[in-house]
């Protein structure tokens, strides 16, 4: 789609703070150790057996060793500490007596104890005579202990002395007049609990001293009074600075401290699974239903697709609209579909039945987006006419928004903004709950396509021609946050999305055919992704599964990529998940070359190349052409002399003939399973086959019976390509059991389901692959031994038997 020319409060910080690290702190301030020693938060060191009065007088006469570096009472203590929020008490006070480091010096504990008895008189006086951090406002620390004072003073209905402290305790502090305006209101609470709903708070007997406290701490130097949960936020960086160098993490599980963290490329979703080709013009849109298991696509043909994503077929073909679809929403159920069209309609559909609930025809040029509230029951459709509107689901015009030819854009999953981006290269954002205006900001370049985080927190917006660039902005002041650079946007409309497990990356579609995928946290580009012939319009990923994500594109074609199916050594069923038919095999007399072309192949052919290697049936062939679902290769006088591959399709189409498929291994996998050439050595027959419980036994005997050497018991057998453990070798006499030489593997139910050979009966035949290392082993044995065709001194008989000969020689003389 081608581009248009045209030109925190104080309250609040306490109550966040609290939430954050509560855990185990009120049990941390009222345990002691074995000895009865205080276990608390701050500084001191046992010399003699006495407690120490001041934390600058606790230092040990004679420095101790650093513990790798670090500092050992930094240590200690904070291992005391992290003892103690653990719950491990004894353990705690075990570690002071030991190290001779205490927590915390009486002052903090006394301190804290005041703060959370609420002695607020005591607590003021204690907190000037511990070491406050230089940029510390002091007047603030005040404040916080007096709001909490005067809180505590309206729960319990005692009015009058609230009123004092507000007048003559926190009105002088000079704080912030809208907090103390805030904070008289509180005294027409009709109760307890009317106060703590309209104040955010707990009451005295909830977490509300604790979270003073932790808010305090925070202001008092962290060599007296050690912050809150000290390991457990050093581990939280380490985990963090581990996480922005790993450019593949897409997992909401916390890594484990056992190891460096690292994830596994093959983890992340770089390959194409699926190609969706039934529309038949460009496709300009794509989006995951919110449960992740439907996919929606709009295309230049006029028509809708709701795709099943368990089996990828299209449920409905939605065809309404006389214009090309523009855009794509479903609503928070999923029970709906809007759809925007250049027919300057926009419709509403029900997403099980496939049928149009309704029409909205109020825009008078085409209708370019559309988004739903939090809530389902409102929606809005933006267009090139000016004009931005809201509407029930009744298809009735509910507010108006006019001015800005908008090109997309979005309602926050909070409920509160609306977001646009226009022609004119401006972002505007509006209260959505009051419809009001909140800015607007000149963006300097064409921005076609505004994604918002599930957080609320960002918005994410593609640059075009001039630009040329990703751009995250912070949505409540429309400042920079980060740029994505890489991409090529010069005419057309482009689109992106943030994705994977918590929203870690950003990717985008492209004019130049490829999806580019950025780390968000620090705009590091993760890969680019080709496989489109044509611009990438529009790329979603699925909110569900972070391994999953769609792109769409001129090339009428949508690409679903996941994790590339699990690679494997030949044999061992990566690429024989499922048979394959041949559809047609030519011969050309002038070459004397036997052509196979394979239909319906998509699921092995992704990113296929010419001239890659492919195992059809334990045979290792070229690719000679493929398109997304069809293949070919050749086969040479040899190879058909060696397998069996027929020369020509049976007559009935009752019979087809199928084959095994299995790509190349890459070398970045694990080998799970055997070393398979593709290179057959002969061809064997089915001479028995019989039930084992679940499982099926077939016995097979080889053309050539010189390759039973290379079959041994518990060793392994390629037939038609499966790799297949020997249970069991006969041979010797024609006789025996009247077949001569033989061996035989086990099928477990699974095998059976996913391979060729378990369908073939008595009679049948198939190709075999023995193990190439034994008969590496047995040609160097052979020269060795000098059975081989040793070319100077012989083998190693020849010489022993040369220096026999030679020694009783030279006896008789």
């Amino acid at each position: 789609m081608r581009i248009e020319n045209n030109g925190l409060n104080s309250q609040a910080s306490v109550a966040d703070s609290g939430r954050s690290g509560a855990n185990g702190a009120s049990a941390a301030a009222v345990e002691t150790n074995g000895n009865g020693a205080g276990i608390r938060n701050g500084s001191g060191k046992l010399e003699g057996g006495s407690t120490a009065s001041s934390f600058t007088m606790l230092a040990p006469p004679t420095p101790k060793p650093s513990y790798f570096g670090h500092d050992r009472e930094e240590i200690t203590r904070i291992v005391i500490q992290s003892l103690v929020d653990l719950g491990y008490h004894k353990a705690a006070g075990v570690l002071e007596e030991e190290s001779e480091y205490t927590l915390e010096s009486p002052e903090v504990s006394e301190f804290r104890d005041a703060v959370l008895q609420g002695q607020w008189n005591k607590a003021e006086e204690l907190l000037f005579g511990l070491e406050i951090n230089k940029d510390a406002d002091v007047n603030a620390l005040l404040f916080y202990m007096r709001q909490q004072k005067f809180l505590e003073l309206l729960e319990v209905a005692d009015v009058s002395k609230a009123l004092h402290v507000l007048r003559t305790e926190l009105t002088p502090l000079n704080q912030s007049v809208e907090k103390l305006h805030s904070l008289s209101s509180l005294m027409m609470c009709i109760s307890a609990d009317d106060l703590k709903a309209r104040a955010e708070w707990d009451g005295a007997a909830g977490l509300s001293r604790q979270q003073l406290l932790s808010e305090l701490s925070k202001s008092i130097s962290a060599s007296v009074m050690i912050p809150e949960h000290r390991l457990a936020s050093l581990l939280d960086q380490v985990k963090k600075n581990q996480l922005s160098k790993c450019l593949y993490h897409n997992t909401a599980n916390s890594p484990s401290l056992y190891t460096d963290h690292h994830c596994d490329r093959n983890q992340f979703p770089l390959s194409t699974v699926e190609i969706l080709t039934d529309h038949k013009d460009e496709v300009w849109f794509v989006q995951f239903s919110n449960d992740g298991a439907r996919l929606a696509t709009g295309s230049k043909d006029h028509t809708v697709i709701i795709w099943d994503l368990e089996d990828f077929r299209p449920i409905h073909h939605l065809k309404e609209h006389t214009g090309a679809i523009t855009y794509l929403r479903w609503s928070p159920d999923d029970s709906k579909l809007l759809s925007c069209s250049q027919d300057k309609h926009a419709k509403l559909w029900d997403t099980t039945t496939g049928g149009c609930i309704r029409t909205m025809n109020a825009h008078t040029d085409w209708v370019s987006s559309c988004a739903w509230a939090p809530d389902g029951l409102t929606f809005v459709t933006g267009s090139v006419d000016k004009e931005m509107i809201l509407w029930n689901l009744l298809g009735e015009n509910i507010h108006t928004w006019t001015g800005a030819r908008v090109y997309d854009l979005v309602v926050t999953a909070d409920g509160t903004r609306l977001a646009a981006v226009c022609t004119q290269h401006k972002l505007h954002v509006f209260n959505f709950v009051t419809r009001e205006k909140e800015y607007e900001r000149d963006l300097g370049g064409v921005s076609t396509c505004i994604s918002v985080s599930k957080d609320s927190r960002y918005i994410l917006l593609n640059m075009g021609a001039g630009v040329q660039e990703l751009r995250l902005l912070n949505i409540e002041t429309g400042a920079d946050v980060r740029h994505f650079s890489g991409t090529k946007q010069e005419e057309f409309v482009v689109r992106n999305c943030f994705g994977g497990a918590d929203e870690n990356f950003v990717v985008s579609g492209s004019e130049d055919s490829n999806v580019y995928v950025w780390r968000k946290e620090n705009g590091a580009l993760v890969e680019v992704l080709p496989g489109h012939s044509g611009i990438v319009n529009c790329v979603a990923w699925n909110p569900t599964n972070p391994y999953m994500f769609a792109s769409a594109g001129d090339d009428r074609n949508v690409r679903i990529w996941s994790k590339a199916p699990q690679p494997q050594l030949k044999g061992k069923m990566k690429g024989v998940a499922d048979s394959f038919t041949i559809s047609s095999i030519t011969h050309s007399e002038a070459t004397q070359t036997t052509t196979l072309t394979i239909t319906d192949a998509t699921p092995i052919l992704t990113d296929a190349h010419l001239g890659d290697s492919i195992s059809v049936s334990g045979t290792c062939l070229t690719i000679t052409s493929f398109t997304k679902d069809t293949f070919t290769v050749d086969l040479s006088p040899e190879t058909l002399r060696r397998t069996t591959f027929p020369q020509s399709l049976p007559p009935s189409s009752s019979s087809p003939v199928q084959v095994n498929l299995e790509r190349a291994v890459s070398g970045d996998v694990r080998f799970g399973g055997h070393f398979v050439q593709g290179h057959v050595d002969t061809i064997a027959g089915i001479i028995d086959r019989r039930p084992d419980g679940s499982s099926v036994v077939l016995r097979f005997r080889p053309r050539d019976r010189e390759v039973m050497k290379y079959v041994v018991e518990k060793g392994y057998v390629t037939i038609d390509g499966a790799s297949l453990t020997v249970i069991a070798v006969g041979g010797g006499s024609e006789e025996g059991e009247g077949q001569g030489w033989w061996w035989e593997v086990m099928l477990v139910e699974y095998t059976q389901e996913k391979i060729i050979t378990a369908r073939k009966q008595v009679g049948e035949e198939v190709n075999v692959e023995v193990d190439i290392t034994g008969k590496y082993i047995e040609k160097q044995v052979l020269a060795y031994l000098g059975a081989g065709d040793g070319e100077t001194r012989g083998g190693l008989l020849e010489r022993i038997v040369e220096r026999v000969v030679e020694r009783k020689l030279a006896e008789r003389k």
